[in-house]
């Protein structure tokens, strides 16, 4: 960043003149946010290599040799190297032979390694053979023309070196396994300094419970350039946030000696001094009531094979007139069957009729008897009408709301709502977690008379609707953390509710995702877990006993951390973003659009079955935004998606797993398809594929790290802490379930078996044919939806055009595609 000569004339030099030992592949990752210096550097590495080895291959230099590619930092960037280091790991990793051992060593752009650095870390490795995870050297360290020896020994390698101070761990001198390197989770890089030490930390955690050892070099064999222009340790702002980062995760595990030390240190070297200022508990936030909004008529419909989620929807669509009396009688629930529950939720409504609002079953038997007027029948295999696709469920669903509407009058208005949502919020109430009641109907009401969007879809509160694997690490980040906030107090004193971190990382987006594009810096940042408000108990043993109940929820896909919250600015706006992020919240106000376009997914072949992919509401919002004009808004409604009262059983397979990798790269290839973005048939099948190999790749890291903090949760709740010496163990069974609970979760989706789900997941992904599942769904969307004429309008044998191109001819061509695009 910013050093290009010091990269070309020391560092990368340094690299190039090492002895002994071929380096695999040398990736030098441009951290500058201006193109031209990235294409600069490319220039001048290129150059430089070939001059470099002009006399020693005076024929060309062969490919493999000292092979150099120039990549951009894909992650966080000028975050002192932490976000360049993991790009280039993850590069390595993507491209790595499964078949041998791998091992990064990083150099930064200004250090240079003597000609011996690489040759005696092997020569290291090899001695120790199979157990040597990583090897640290010593180093010089030159300043004001001086080389000062920093010498490193293995006694110093432990947590309470690291905890004062660093012995001499640095981002130059790691040489490391590639899977220890995404066990101990990279990097973090939320940090702009002190990154180093908590990476150590975290490698020793992986050393002490996999039994592997890192080794030292005690001779000095590379040289740091502590220069005295710009540098994290000389930005007290940067070191600050970092110490304060460093500190929330290593401070409980300190003892009073060592906490003691360290705070001495990092005052005298960069004048910190830790703030631990009891919680500011935040004014309270001002959310509009909407009770003059006048009453609508709406439909709310829903498809289930659930009937706990169908009474306990009920229940809170109850509630919600209860609390805005003048929807009474103004709203009908149409519940739409599937999966052969009909008996379970009949049984259901009886016990929950409610008094206030009108239901109506449409069971399987309505279902069959009303197919042949559903306009998109044609489109649908009606034999699996007893077990529905997701696709065909809501397409389904949306025929008779929409029927329904029509029979309420012009005035009436459509919501779709998945199954298992709450007409509650989860946001902050006075420093903790808790449920509000907002008034949903009447914003309902005002949105339908003022907004001019066709559909207004929302975000959830509480768990993010994602598919399993989307967000293991983080949570299992919070427990670790959490579990270590917890073994610092005192089990008789009252809980404080830390929600400072909570405050702070939710706003920003995909802060609970691990499988983001955008974002990384919250990978390895934890978030305190936090207690719902109704948890009972105020004192930090009793609330310890939520936390471990809330543990066990991980094998029942909740999400126990990082919840989505409602927000008084959003809920209080009533204009919304442009989307196309169709999900389990939709209020449609132009009802045509019901019928009009159907709910279309990809079909996956794996072997003689078919299964379909996820994500069907986004690919017809697509192809209703960009091909018909439709304006679909983005809105608060956040209604509450409180996975932990599901008891869902946790399922998980390759085509599962599938399903949901297809659905989310098949979508983005899409959009892109209707943006223009390929030209020709070959790149949009590249393009698949590399989307899907860069989440495959993210899920094999991500769970590296899953299953090491499985390891480390385990191993602190058997230490000697305040819950194992309690006179009588009053949690001794509730841990005993939890280690229970976590070893199944270990055996189920860590290990051999997401390796394996993986290796299956890109066989099915070779063979899906994305051209041909696009020329499918442009059709059929063609011949369906005409353009956006309505239902009742439609005739046989129109085909609109879509972007301008006819489609009754969509042919394979490659010229024919990128017309068509």
């Amino acid at each position: 960043m910013r050093r290009t000569d010091f990269l070309i004339e020391r560092s990368l030099r340094s690299v190039y003149a090492q002895e002994g030992v071929s380096p695999w592949r040398i990736y030098v990752v441009d951290d500058n946010a201006c193109d031209e210096e990235y294409l600069s550097i490319r220039q001048r590495v290129k150059r430089f290599r070939e001059a470099y080895f002009a006399s020693k291959f005076p024929g060309g230099i062969p490919d493999h040799w000292f092979k150099t590619e120039v990549i951009r930092n894909s992650r966080t960037r000028g975050r002192s190297g932490s976000g360049a280091w993991n790009s280039g790991a993850m590069a390595a990793w993507r491209s790595r032979s499964t078949s041998e051992p791998l091992y990064f060593a990083i150099l930064d752009d200004d250090d240079e390694w003597y000609p011996q650095y690489l040759a005696s870390c092997c020569r290291r490795v090899a001695e120790e053979n199979v157990t040597a995870m990583a090897v640290v050297s010593a180093f010089h360290r030159y300043e004001l023309g001086v080389d000062k020896p920093i010498h490193i020994l293995p006694e110093h390698l432990t947590f309470d070196e690291f905890f004062i101070g660093n012995p001499g761990w640095q981002g130059s001198n790691t040489f490391i396994e590639a899977e220890a390197f995404w066990q101990a989770g990279g990097y973090d890089e939320s940090m702009p300094s002190t990154q180093d030490r908590d990476f150590a930390i975290r490698v020793l955690e992986v050393s002490k419970l996999r039994g592997k050892k890192i080794l030292v070099n005690e001779w000095p064999l590379l040289r740091h350039h502590a220069h005295t222009g710009e540098r994290v340790t000389l930005c007290q702002v940067g070191k600050r946030k970092g110490l304060d980062l460093f500190y929330e995760k290593y401070a409980p595990r300190m003892d009073a000696e060592t906490r003691e030390a360290s705070f001495e240190r990092a005052e005298r070297l960069f004048g910190y001094r830790r703030q631990c200022s009891p919680n500011a508990i935040p004014q309270a936030d001002s959310y509009k009531t909407y009770e003059d909004e006048p009453p609508v008529k709406l439909v709310i419909g829903v498809t289930s094979s659930c009937a706990r989620n169908v009474r306990s929807q009920i229940t809170s669509i109850e509630r919600q007139i209860q609390q805005e009396q003048k929807f009474d009688g103004q709203v009908q629930y149409l519940l739409l069957t599937n999966g052969g529950c009909d008996d379970e939720i009949k049984a259901a409504l009886q016990e929950v009729y409610p008094k206030n609002f009108s239901v109506r079953l449409v069971d399987l038997a309505e279902q069959e008897k009303r197919y042949a007027c559903f306009p998109h029948s044609s489109v649908f295999d009606f034999s699996a009408i007893g077990r529905k696709s997701i696709a065909f469920s809501r397409s389904l669903l949306h025929f008779f709301s929409w029927e329904e509407a029509k029979k309420q009058g012009s005035d009436c208005k459509v919501l779709i709502l998945d199954d298992d949502l709450q007409f509650e919020s989860l946001s902050i109430e006075d420093g903790t977690l808790g449920s509000r009641r907002l008034n949903f109907l009447g914003k309902i009401s005002s949105l339908i008379r003022n907004s001019d969007a066709d559909i207004i879809v929302s975000p959830y509160s509480d768990a993010p609707a994602l598919p399993f694997y989307s967000s293991l690490r983080t949570q299992l980040v919070d427990v670790y953390y959490t579990l270590l906030n917890f073994s610092s107090v005192a089990p008789g004193q009252d809980f404080d509710a830390d929600i400072r971190q909570l405050q702070e990382v939710i706003n920003g987006d995909d802060y609970y995702y691990d499988f983001s594009s955008a974002r990384f810096d919250h990978l390895e940042c934890p978030v305190i877990w936090q207690p719902d408000s109704g948890a009972e108990g105020s004192k930090v043993a009793e609330v310890f006993s939520v936390f471990l109940r809330d543990i066990q929820y991980l094998n029942e896909q909740a999400n126990i951390s990082r919840p989505l919250l409602a927000s008084s600015k959003a809920w209080n706006e009533t204009a919304g973003s442009i989307s196309y992020r169709r999900g389990g919240i939709a209020l449609y106000r132009k009802l045509s659009l019901l019928v009009d376009v159907p709910n279309l997914s990809v079909s996956i072949e794996v072997g003689d079955l078919s299964t379909q992919a996820r994500r069907s509401d986004f690919i017809s919002a697509i192809h209703m935004v960009k091909n018909m004009g439709v304006k679909i808004e983005e809105v608060s409604l956040p209604l509450r998606h409180h996975r932990r009262i599901q008891e869902a059983p946790c399922e998980i397979s390759a085509t599962k797993l599938a399903d949901d990798i297809v659905g989310l790269c098949f979508y983005r290839v899409f959009s892109e398809f209707y943006d223009g973005k390929f030209p020709s048939e070959p790149r949009i099948q590249s393009r698949f594929l590399g989307i899907v190999d860069d989440y495959l790749e993210l899920i094999a890291v991500n769970h590296l790290r899953a299953d090491q903090l499985v390891l480390q949760i385990r191993a602190l709740l058997s230490e000697n802490h305040w819950w194992m010496n309690q006179s009588r163990s009053v949690h001794g069974a509730e841990i005993e379930a939890v280690n229970m609970a976590l070893d199944l979760f270990r055996i189920n989706h860590l290990n051999g078996n997401v390796v394996e789900q993986i290796g299956k997941v890109r066989e099915i992904t070779k063979g899906f044919d994305v051209v041909s599942q696009i020329q499918q769904l442009v059709r059929v969307f063609a011949r369906e939806g005409l353009g956006g004429a309505t239902a009742e309008s439609k005739c046989e044998g129109a085909w609109p055009a879509i972007n301008g191109t006819r489609f009754e001819d969509f042919a394979t061509e490659e010229t024919r595609v990128a017309a068509a695009t």
